[in-house]
């Protein structure tokens, strides 16, 4: 990262007592919540289920709301009222996305390890912080991963629904990194990304990571909200980001090339397949959507060029199983307008 970045990051203020002084010294695990415009009464639900966790030392824990450039500020009367949180609160001086306001929470944890949440989801019980914990004590690995729900709402019923969401690569919930294991690889999140900035960071950290401990737990719920910007507009941002997804992978790619290679064309079979099999969904193929699938592949063109001989120059060894994994997960009971091979044809690549 830039040096004026990490120079512009530092342009914040924390809130701290003495006795959160006194409990910092020997944290085990940062929970980092960003937030926006959340009200009370939206991240309230987050910090009941953090303060009803059960099993473990809760000085060991500290909790870091992260501030994304707003005057929205918690009243301390307010946070004081989930008396087992040490809770500390970190004001960044403008709005720089919710990936670098994880990334001001990194800078500033003391934890051993980092935890994020949304502020306006839950956890999925009272026991999964001590089966972070517990993981953590036992185990050191570099990541711990668990299952966690996506809450959909259902229109037909007018009820919610859980997805359990396993081996997720594309969203931090339900994890715990090591600061040691983040720091020796240099991941951070990527200044230039705003959208799909966990995309980026979990990439990184799977390429890198060689000691993973997953978890047989459902930890997390990623709650339901209409105006969430992933889910308004009938989920309109699902089809309309796909091009700053991309752009999330080049820089992945970009960032992999300078320090592992040899994980280029495994990496770049990953990218390009899992693009091939997003956009030849039937959900895209509809007259509405001709103008993004244009620009989406466009985007794909640009960005991907640097990188395409990898996938060209890949061993069918190689390729097959990628292929047939990201086929199996992207697009079932789907069948191709076009092969991947005529795909890369007609784009001229």
């Amino acid at each position: 990262m830039r040096a004026s970045m990490r120079t512009s990051l530092s342009l914040f203020s924390i809130e701290i007592t003495i006795k959160e002084v006194l409990l910092m010294q020997n944290i085990v695990l940062s929970v980092i919540i960003p937030y926006y415009m959340e009200t009370k009464e939206e991240i309230s639900p987050l910090l009941n289920s953090l303060n009803l966790q059960l099993g473990f030392d809760y000085s060991t824990v500290e909790y870091i709301l992260v501030n994304d450039g707003t005057n929205n500020v918690f009243p301390k009367e307010f946070l004081n009222s989930f008396e087992k949180l040490n809770i500390r609160t970190i004001y960044m001086s403008e709005d720089l996305g919710p990936g670098l306001a994880r990334q001001m929470g990194i800078d500033n944890a003391r934890g051993d390890y980092v935890m994020f949440c949304d502020a306006d989801d839950v956890m999925q019980n009272i026991h999964v912080l001590s089966c972070f914990i517990e993981a953590i004590d036992v185990h050191k690995p570099e990541v711990i991963t668990s299952t966690w729900l996506g809450e959909v709402y259902n229109p037909v019923t007018g009820k919610a629904i859980y997805i359990p969401c396993d081996n997720d690569i594309t969203w931090v919930f339900g994890k715990a990194f090591s600061r040691k294991f983040l720091q020796k690889y240099d991941i951070r999140f990527h200044e230039d990304l705003r959208s799909h900035e966990d995309t980026y960071f979990n990439n990184l950290v799977y390429v890198h990571s060689k000691e993973t401990f997953k978890l047989p737990i459902t930890s997390y719920v990623w709650i339901y909200r209409e105006d969430s910007l992933t889910r308004m507009n009938n989920k309109a941002y699902t089809f309309e980001s796909i091009p700053d997804f991309i752009k999330s992978l080049s820089k992945v790619c970009e960032k992999i090339e300078e320090t592992y290679p040899e994980q280029m064309e495994s990496l770049v079979i990953h990218v390009v397949t899992t693009i091939f099999f997003i956009i030849h969904h039937r959900d895209w193929l509809t007259p509405n959507r001709r103008e993004l699938f244009k620009k989406t592949e466009d985007t794909f063109c640009k960005l991907m060029k640097p990188y395409i001989k990898y996938y060209k120059n890949a061993p069918a060894d190689l390729f097959i199983p990628i292929y047939n994994t990201v086929r199996t997960g992207r697009f079932i009971n789907e069948v191709e307008t076009e092969t991947l091979g005529d795909w890369i044809k007609r784009l001229s690549l």
